[in-house]
């Protein structure tokens, strides 16, 4: 279907409950859904639809532009669709009403995006999936590349699990993170994904959001400086207390867990960590770090290390003694962590980068990326687990040997109990960084 109107919505679904749309392609032909005057529109469906040159979103779910400010979506699915070349967000589900944060809502509930992918975002700002005012999301088996922004996008969101995406080549002055929450955020989990070369960097959290965990995933040269004009460099982890554009005070986001991660980085350039207004309850736990030009850190002149602990973690590398040195620095609690300088993953990042840049992302469309996420997943566990050139085992190997010997810190610890007990969070109880332990859900 193609649109006669590059600024006008193609088509527009009003009022349709139990919408079914499937194996269709709309190019250059944005779609709108809205209700018209119930206050719930239940059962939305797109399957096998491609969205192609949208000139704007490609696809938007909102209640924006209705008479009445409390209607909302429910049962939204979104699986085995393609987004390409985008002006603006690809998918956006957003239920706006006021005050701009109302716990007690309207809220859209239950939204799954599944087994998409989000490619070629042609603007300033053009993530892949935002999602605002909504409860009970589930973000799985996605392919983000080449995109203005991060693969997934939240705002007054509560209980988002967003597991076994692959996300990369994100670029954006702001944003760009291969987990990244928003703000006004309440029991976000990432786990099992795959991070290559997002500018943002890792993970981002921002203001007013609470319980945020990144655990079981991969980060491979995250933060990457570009030399654009970003608000703030790319770091592996973002926690700041930026609150939106509007008036409301500032309050930094709390109970931040990094678990069970392997994070490598051979850009030319430290690795990088940032606090901006104090947040706190904060655990480094069990990941594996290898930063060979090392770790700097940036934070507020006001800022403290709060509650935040850094523990049984594992550094590698020529520099792992200075970077465990430095993230100490911004941390109340120090305990258990190791240092092995003789495992160096250089190696290992050349074979990994040359997958991922000739194999996955050279050219993104599904025709040519037959792999799935799994797919995608056992090949690089197959290439961290090879032996290297002399037939001893690879640095990976190695490290997951070395990190027999910590024990594990359990989530979510006594120290650091969740923001809620409406999650239901899996112990990070694997190896240390063992990434490949994981048995993804399918």
């Amino acid at each position: 279907m193609l649109s006669t109107d590059g600024n006008a919505w193609g088509i527009g679904f009003k009022g349709c409950s139990n919408l079914h749309v499937s194996k269709i392609e709309f190019r250059e032909c944005a779609v709108y859904v809205a209700p018209l005057w119930q206050k719930t529109l239940t059962g939305v469906v797109f399957q096998d639809v491609v969205f192609t040159d949208s000139p704007q979103k490609a696809l938007l779910l909102s209640n924006a532009g209705t008479d009445h400010q409390d209607f909302f979506f429910e049962d939204v699915l979104i699986q085995r669709c393609i987004f390409s070349a985008f002006k603006d967000h690809a998918f956006v589900l957003a239920s706006w009403h006021s005050p701009s944060y109302d716990p007690a809502g309207p809220w859209s509930k239950r939204v799954t995006v599944r087994d998409s992918f989000f490619y070629d975002g042609n603007s300033d700002q053009a993530a892949g999936i935002v999602v605002n005012s909504a409860t009970d999301i589930l973000i799985e088996n996605n392919f983000f590349t080449r995109l203005r922004g991060s693969g997934y996008w939240s705002v007054r969101t509560d209980r988002s699990v967003v597991r076994n995406n692959f996300v990369s080549l994100c670029r954006r002055i702001t944003d760009s993170f291969t987990g990244h929450v928003d703000i006004y955020n309440k029991d976000t989990e990432f786990y099992g994904n795959i991070g290559y070369r997002n500018e943002g960097g890792f993970f981002e959290i921002l203001g007013y959001s609470n319980t945020s965990i990144m655990k079981y995933s991969l980060s491979i040269n995250d933060g990457e400086d570009l030399g654009s004009a970003r608000a703030h460099d790319g770091a592996i982890m973002w926690a700041s207390d930026y609150s939106g554009p509007g008036d409301d005070p500032k309050v930094a986001p709390n109970f931040i867990y990094m678990l069970n991660n392997l994070i490598l980085s051979d850009l030319p350039h430290e690795m990088r960590y940032g606090f901006k207004g104090s947040p706190s309850s904060i655990l480094f736990a069990n990941n594996i770090f290898y930063a060979p030009h090392g770790v700097s850190t940036k934070v507020d002149t006001n800022d403290d290390t709060g509650l935040r602990t850094l523990e049984n973690n594992m550094f590698v590398g020529p520099a792992a003694q200075g970077a465990l040195t430095n993230l100490q620095q911004v941390f109340a609690l120090s305990q258990n962590n190791t240092v092995v300088p003789d495992i160096d993953f250089a190696a290992t990042l050349v074979t990994l980068k040359d997958y991922l840049e000739n194999e996955v992302i050279a050219d993104s469309s599904p025709s040519s990326t037959s792999q799935s996420i799994a797919q995608i997943r056992l090949r690089i566990c197959s290439i961290l687990g090879a032996n290297d050139a002399s037939g001893t085992p690879g640095a990976y190997t190695r490290a997951v040997a070395a990190s027999s010997a910590i024990t594990p810190v359990e989530f979510p610890g006594d120290s650091f109990p969740t923001h809620s007990n409406t999650m239901t969070a899996d112990e990070a109880s694997g190896s240390v960084g063992d990434f490949c332990s994981y048995a993804p859900h399918e």
